[in-house]
């Protein structure tokens, strides 16, 4: 409550508030874009309400410091410039489409308000510590000197910062950019707090005569334009001798306090004005310079006729970006034809790409241009189709290149999917066209830069980047939709989410990586904020019960491994979990149609002969099949949908045909086992490198021959005769096919 009360006895001149607003609404408007690199941002039509509120605030400001009088003129029109560059600004946002040259033109003119904001606060220090002096006559005072060090060197190492982040890119970095951001508003809250009540309110030569006069209880206002020769007669008859008197008393202490004050002003002067030429730096006042001479061109006319040339120039630029040309160029098939009178302005292309139906040979898709300079970022194209065998075209009216699925739809870039006749076949949410500003773009950019160059920050084995077409991801089936959900990807936050078969929200855009790989059944994903690799289902719930680093997927069994620091876990694609600890061989020794992990008990080398650990087979389904202490790797292939053996290797790199109840189905073990074309004949070699061919009803035929390649798509072995040179070709009932030859080398 002390607090508060004292809160309450504060009272601020009305510029003081102007200021203070000016200065929290600049650090809650930066807090709140950092904010939505971390969470959801402002939508851009919010941020068109930010940029109006700020114009406005500014207005207030000028209006506040030209009530002064003349002393802030310098504060007032450089405020001006920040109200034309967020303006300007403003312009940007609503009006362009090219988003690089966007990006680049809002840096600059953040460039030039971060110039004006030093100058008006720069000046404010000049002026504040110049009229402490004149009042208190403090010749010796040192601290300015400080405080304009301070003032300088803070800004100088935010823009350092900012430059350094750009290269370097660590968190840390940017965590001290970010505070030495906040010590800057500190800062510019310490000007206003320090020097306007010991400065700023200092006498003013211009209301020297302002003055309170109490005689008889009452208060009588002195006019400003009287002076002392003539202001008694004005207030007092001539009768009222004792009034005079006591007035011309206080006339004659006010012109005491005016020559002293005049005296110190000559004294103090040049130090003055030396301390307000450092606060402004001069490659800042040739730049100011620069900016007066343009705008003194614009200030020779007639504000009137000014105002109205702007109006002209707005109305005309609304025109070009609005008005579609057809371009010169024709429409040909495959073959160089010209196949419609249509004309397009760059290139046209049959729509079959992922759309397979014989009707999509007819339609071609063409675009129009607005008439704006292709260079700028105003400049914009719009495409249509058009059916070159029935004529019908849908009109150029879609805003970006038009990808139809398997299925013959396409999203139009307006909330809608659409057929090839341009009718609507599905309208989704707004969040999916939902976007930003192109200051929280930037800002995203320069935050993410940060976040994922970082040695600290969480690194991930991902599959490559989705194919995105249209804001929405093609499934490995090419069709936007599958299980009932589709992926899309908002420019909004720059983030995927699901939507269904209905057109309804399932997710908020709520991942930055989304794979869709598996038809969006089960999807690798990574969190907001990039700091969690996860799996979520077509309902984006995660089944994962622990954080991991890598994934891989098995989609011949529907079995997913997580891989970490301290856990292996697998997990079914319904979310079923399979258990944890196990190691996966199977990309240096291939395991067929099944898939094989080795469950270690102790965490020693699987390899070795007394390592503990269990053999555990996956076919189908994330079905077990089989499973044993007594081997750590294996293969086999399925037959008519059915696995029915299984190759299996020990821990003495002995290799075994078995049964899958673990039974032998050859009587003996064998150096290694090789699968033929045969699905029920193998090739299995003997220590000597002699080899049998083995059959699964137990059958074993020794050859006698020495084994050098199987070929032919695995039906004819390459045989080698023992102590000789000399090759052959042998089936797989072990018949010899030709002569014996010399072996090349």
């Amino acid at each position: 409550m002390k607090i508060i009360n004292k809160i309450k006895t504060i009272k601020l001149s009305p510029i003081e508030s102007a200021l203070y607003g000016y200065i929290a609404f600049n650090l809650i408007n930066l807090m709140v874009h950092i904010a939505g690199f971390y969470t959801y941002p402002l939508l851009a039509q919010m941020e068109y309400v930010v940029y109006i509120c700020k114009i406005l605030l500014v207005q207030l400001i000028r209006k506040q410091l030209r009530s002064e009088g003349s002393r802030f003129a310098a504060e007032i029109k450089w405020f001006k410039r920040i109200q034309i560059c967020d303006f300007v600004e403003l312009f940007i946002c609503v009006f362009a489409y090219q988003d690089i040259p966007a990006d680049f033109y809002t840096i600059i003119l953040w460039v030039i308000k971060g110039i004006l904001s030093y100058q008006i606060f720069a000046s404010l220090i000049g002026a504040g510590v110049y009229d402490t002096m004149v009042k208190n006559g403090d010749v010796e005072n040192k601290n300015y000197k400080y405080f304009i060090f301070r003032w300088l060197g803070t800004n100088l190492l935010v823009v350092a910062g900012i430059i350094g982040e750009l290269y370097i890119q660590k968190k840390a970095m940017l965590i001290a950019v970010c505070l030495l951001i906040l010590y800057h508003f500190y800062l510019q809250i310490d000007v206003v707090m320090r020097f306007w009540r010991k400065g700023f309110k200092a006498p003013n030569f211009e209301e020297i005569f302002a003055m309170e006069w109490d005689e008889t209880e009452g208060e009588v206002h002195i006019p400003k334009a009287l002076d002392s020769s003539n202001v008694q007669s004005a207030l007092f008859p001539e009768s009222d001798k004792r009034s005079q008197v006591n007035l011309q008393s206080h006339f004659d202490a006010i012109d005491s306090i005016d020559e002293e004050l005049n005296e110190l002003e000559k004294e103090h002067v040049s130090l003055g004005q030396k301390i307000k030429n450092f606060c402004k730096i001069n490659i800042f006042g040739k730049i100011d310079k620069a900016i007066s001479v343009m705008s003194g061109l614009f200030n020779r006319v007639d504000k009137k006729y000014r105002y109205a040339l702007y109006l002209v120039l707005f109305i005309v630029f609304i025109i070009c970006r609005s008005t579609y040309q057809v371009g010169r160029r024709s429409i040909y098939n495959t073959d160089g034809e010209i196949v419609t009178d249509q004309k397009t302005v760059t290139r046209s292309y049959n729509i079959k790409y992922y759309y397979t139906e014989d009707e999509a040979q007819n339609i071609y898709q063409y675009n129009t241009c607005n008439l704006m300079p292709s260079i700028s970022m105003f400049y914009h194209e719009k495409y249509g189709l058009i059916n070159v065998k029935t004529g019908y075209n849908t009109g150029a009216k879609y805003d970006d290149e038009l990808t139809f699925d398997k299925t013959g739809i396409a999203y139009d870039q307006d909330r809608h999917f659409i057929n090839t006749k341009g009718e609507e076949v599905l309208k989704v949410p707004y969040i999916v066209k939902a976007r930003t500003s192109f200051r929280q773009a930037i800002l995203n950019s320069f935050f993410e830069i940060s976040d994922t160059n970082d040695k600290n920050s969480p690194s991930f084995m991902m599959s490559p980047s989705p194919s995105v077409c249209g804001q929405f991801i093609i499934s490995s089936d090419y069709t936007f939709f599958a299980n009932g959900v589709a992926a899309y990807y908002t420019d909004y936050n720059l983030r995927y989410g699901l939507i269904d078969e209905s057109g309804k929200l399932v997710t908020l855009p709520k991942f930055c990586y989304f794979n869709g790989d598996y038809d969006f059944e089960v999807s690798s994903v990574i969190n907001y904020n990039r700091t969690q690799l996860d799996v979520v289902n077509n309902a984006g719930e995660s089944i994962l019960k622990n954080p991991t680093n890598s994934i891989h997927f098995y989609d011949k069994v529907r079995i997913i491994r997580c891989d970490s620091s301290y856990h292996n876990a697998l997990y079914s694609f319904d979310g079923t979990y399979l258990g944890s600890g196990y190691y996966d061989s199977n990309y240096y020794y291939p395991g067929g149609d099944v898939v094989y992990f080795y469950k270690y008990d102790d965490g020693g080398d699987i390899f070795e002969k007394d390592a503990t650990g269990t053999l555990e087979v996956y076919y189908g389904d994330a079905q077990k099949i089989f499973s044993s202490d007594e081997y750590y790797k294996c293969f086999a292939y399925s037959d008519q949908e059915k696995i029915d053996y299984l190759v299996v290797w020990d821990h003495d790199q002995i290799c075994y045909l078995i049964d899958l109840d673990g039974n032998l189905i050859c009587p003996k073990g064998y150096v290694n086992i090789f699968s033929t074309a045969r699905h029920d004949t193998f090739i299995a070699v003997n220590e000597d490198y002699s080899f049998d061919l083995i059959h699964l009803d137990g059958s074993v035929v020794e050859t006698g021959y020495q084994y050098l390649d199987l070929e032919d798509h695995g039906t004819t072995i390459v045989v080698k005769k023992w102590d000789e040179d000399l090759i052959n070709y042998m089936d797989l009932d072990g018949n010899l096919l030709q002569e014996w030859t010399p072996q090349y080398y």
